[in-house]
């Protein structure tokens, strides 16, 4: 093991038998593998390698996927963490134009150059503080984060494996800043602090002064889930605000960077898709009667999910004009979501012609491409099957 050890390509095409689609499996080393958080960007060198995280040989490093020639190349070379203060790599991010990956090892703020692999520590948590996902816009000069005071003392947490202790963080209303951190390492500051949980800073892929962020939590016992803040003026305001009863999440940007998708659940329990615009208007719902577990889309066109824990099929929903059509099944993903690790977290690639996702169905997650065919009405309506 080290930094530039290549590896043959483990990759392996096969057609779905149910929906005849080709998915391809990317990594096949029999350890863990996870492509990075759907919000997240993977993707550099004029999105023709992808950053994966991974195990091999007992420890957890990034590797880069070649898209053409699907060869793997090792990009870290970490020293163990001791558990439960372990890597949670999926929570790190690319920015495609500046070729870099930040992410959290511990309490140092990493950024690895993807083409030299240098390493460097841009930023340190302040002691009683714990990390969350990192963030960024394309080429810009800031990253985002936020942080949130450690109550571990309090009672067990771990967030990564069953959600231990989610619940009781939540209640806790933990001291939470957002911090604005510049690339070289150079600045740090705190842009905003609250005694509630923040956590999901997300920076829109087209103005990096825009971000959301929300109050974490259970969707149905926050105050107000979705958050919209001009990190150069600071000022900050509710999207999407909620009624009594009614639930909304895992929010993320359209590549326009100003319209955001969510679903939820209305208080009368049906069931929504939704895009607002970042200044909270133009917000239009979709009644949508399926399960959709994670959501993600570049566009309105055509947003893909998981189902959640009771979905077995990667799953896509196009819009006809006025709404969202039944769910068609792209793809078997059958993954256990025993852990954050296991999450399908579905995500679209840059072209629009293929789905990532993880999967850990031979025992092991492994980071899965499924092709997205031209005509998507040729998939199989997902009624068909049992799992909606």
């Amino acid at each position: 093991m080290g930094i530039g050890k290549k590896f043959a390509p483990e990759m392996a095409r096969e057609q779905d038998p149910d929906t005849g689609a080709w998915v391809s499996r990317l990594t096949g080393y029999r350890a863990n593998c996870n492509h990075l958080y759907f919000t997240n960007n993977s993707f550099y060198d004029n999105d023709t390698k992808m950053v994966v995280c991974g195990d091999r040989d007992n420890e957890s490093n990034f590797f880069s996927i070649d898209l053409k020639t699907f060869e793997i190349t090792q990009l870290t070379q970490l020293p163990v963490l001791p558990y439960p203060e372990e890597y949670v790599m999926l929570e790190g991010i690319v920015d495609p134009v500046r070729n870099y990956c930040y992410f959290f090892a511990g309490t140092e703020l990493k950024r690895l150059d993807l083409m030299s692999y240098e390493l460097r520590t841009i930023y340190i948590i302040p002691e009683g503080f714990r990390k969350h996902i990192v963030s960024c816009g394309r080429d810009s000069e800031y990253i985002y984060t936020s942080i949130y005071e450690d109550v571990t003392a309090n009672f067990q947490v771990d967030t990564q494996h069953g959600y231990i202790g989610f619940n009781k963080i939540a209640e806790a209303k933990p001291l939470s800043r957002i911090l604005k951190i510049r690339y070289d390492g150079s600045s740090a500051e705190c842009i905003r602090e609250e005694k509630c949980w923040i956590a999901h800073v997300n920076v829109s892929p087209v103005n990096p002064d825009w971000i959301t962020f929300c109050h974490e939590g259970p969707w149905h016992t926050v105050d107000h889930r979705i958050w919209g803040m001009n990190t150069r003026t600071g000022e900050v305001w509710k999207i999407h605000e909620t009624q009594p009863g009614e639930v909304v999440g895992h929010e993320y940007w359209y590549q326009d960077g100003v319209h955001i998708g969510y679903h939820g659940t209305k208080p009368d329990g049906s069931k929504v898709m939704g895009r607002i615009r970042f200044d909270n208007t133009d917000n239009v719902e979709t009644v949508f009667p399926y399960n959709t577990g994670h959501i993600y889309s570049r566009d309105v066109s055509l947003i893909v999910g998981d189902g959640g824990a009771d979905g077995k099929y990667v799953r896509v929903w196009k819009w006809n004009g006025s709404g969202y059509e039944a769910p068609r099944a792209l793809c078997q993903h059958f993954s256990s979501f025993k852990d954050q690790n296991t999450h399908v977290h579905p995500a679209i690639s840059p072209d629009g012609k293929y789905v990532i996702f993880t999967s850990d169905r031979t025992g092991y997650n492994q980071v899965y491409m499924a092709e997205i065919p031209e005509d998507v009405d040729s998939l199989p309506l997902l009624e068909k099957y049992s799992a909606l």
